[in-house]
């Protein structure tokens, strides 16, 4: 009895170090920007650190009837705090999509190739596209349609295609991080999409540039539309609240939950960074996070289909 009591201080200070990192998204969101607000949001990201923290912490609540109501609780949290996304579709898919952060570091193709040689999507999307990556990736002859803007830091862009691409776009935000945008001439149509790799949050300046970056990507009037990348945000971050504001929704679901960086420890801890956000009448037939492809991320794989 006296060993309980000695751990249960320290469990219930785990348990409401839990609590409030499970309710930072809600949190964030309501608070003026500023030092706190960021830190928040930071912490809104490591859902799959609270959890566990918080059913170990489970353990310093005197009775049982407390430690499912609580348990309940902190499993509602982060679930209520997802943004609406689209709904499952069936049938054949109209766009087969990846998106990739390749690394800059990385300049190496093979995995990645390795991983598409046999299931090869309609369109490529590539954030942190070097120099050398560029040029390797360029002569594949399954997207004849590209648009690469390699640099020599993580902000190089490109989209690789099997469709035509029209009205191809670069633009920046007010930092001068680009981003790319396209229209793909499909099969059912023109579809707007945008490539994107927003400054990460790492400073409360950083944090709302992030944010109003992506908050001032519209679509085109009348096109349904894509926007994929690495999103430097969860979607528990204000970010993902400024996109739903904003009419686009989010293509993960459940399977969007997986980890897509770090890639250490084959992805199985980390935060959903990597995504795809959709306006239109779209649904989702398939969500896959691919292998390692010699980067700190794991690429991502949907499979859309538009009504």
């Amino acid at each position: 009895m006296a060993k309980a009591m000695r751990w249960a201080r320290p469990l219930r200070c785990a348990l409401a170090l839990a609590g409030i990192g499970l309710l930072a998204p809600y949190l964030a969101r309501v608070l003026p920007e500023g030092w706190l607000a960021w830190a928040l949001d930071l912490a809104a990201h490591w859902v799959y650190l609270w959890l566990p923290l918080g059913l170990l912490g489970l353990w310093g609540l005197p009775a049982w009837r407390w430690r499912a109501l609580v348990l309940s609780v902190l499993v509602a949290l982060p679930w209520l705090a997802l943004p609406p996304s689209l709904t499952r579709g069936q049938g054949q898919a109209d766009v087969h999509l990846v998106s990739a952060n390749l690394n800059l570091d990385n300049q190496n193709p093979a995995p990645l190739l390795a991983w598409l040689a046999d299931d090869a999507p309609d369109v490529l999307a590539l954030v942190e596209l070097s120099p050398g990556m560029a040029k390797a990736l360029a002569p594949d002859a399954r997207w004849p349609h590209q648009h690469l803007a390699p640099r020599d830091d993580p902000f190089g862009l490109g989209l690789l295609s099997r469709w035509p691409l029209e009205q191809v776009q670069m633009g920046a935000d007010a930092s001068g991080i680009p981003h790319l945008r396209v229209v793909l001439r499909t099969p059912k149509g023109l579809v707007a999409l945008w490539v994107v790799h927003p400054m990460p949050p790492l400073s409360p300046a950083w944090h709302r540039q992030r944010d109003a970056a992506l908050a001032s990507i519209r679509p085109l009037p009348g096109m349904p539309a894509l926007m994929a990348g690495d999103f430097n945000a969860t979607p528990w971050s204000t970010a993902a609240l400024n996109l739903t504001q904003g009419g686009w929704r989010w293509a993960g679901g459940l399977a969007g939950l997986r980890p897509t960086w770090p890639d250490g420890g084959q992805a199985i801890w980390g935060i959903p960074i990597d995504a795809v956000w959709a306006q239109g009448d779209w649904r989702v037939i398939d969500h896959t996070v691919g292998p390692a492809i010699g980067s700190d991320h794991r690429p991502v794989r949907i499979r859309l289909q538009l009504r």
